[in-house]
C-alpha cells in the first residue's frame, strides 16, 4: 500500500497543509463512500477547518517551490 497524502489549502490564512495519512486512516478513508465526510473527522487531530479549505488527495507527493530562498520558508 502506497502512502496517501491530503493537501489542504486554507484560503482564509493562505496555509498549505500536507497530511500523510497513517495506514489506519488510509484504510478507513478507502472504506468510506464519502471521503469528504471522513476528512471532517480529522479536523481536530490535524488542526484545520474543511469548510475553509480546498483539498486534493494523492498517492504520491512531489513538492516544487519556485522563487523562494530557504530563509523564506
Amino acid at each position: 500500500m502506497s502512502d496517501t497524502y491530503v493537501c489542504l489549502l486554507e484560503f482564509s490564512t493562505a496555509t498549505l497543509r500536507i497530511i500523510r495519512l497513517t495506514k489506519k486512516e488510509a484504510k478507513e478513508a478507502a472504506s468510506c463512500d464519502d471521503f469528504e465526510s471522513y476528512l471532517i473527522t480529522l479536523e481536530d487531530k490535524y488542526s484545520f477547518n474543511l469548510s475553509k479549505c480546498k483539498y486534493m488527495v494523492s498517492d504520491g507527493l512531489d513538492i516544487v517551490i519556485n522563487n523562494f530562498n530557504k530563509s523564506d520558508i
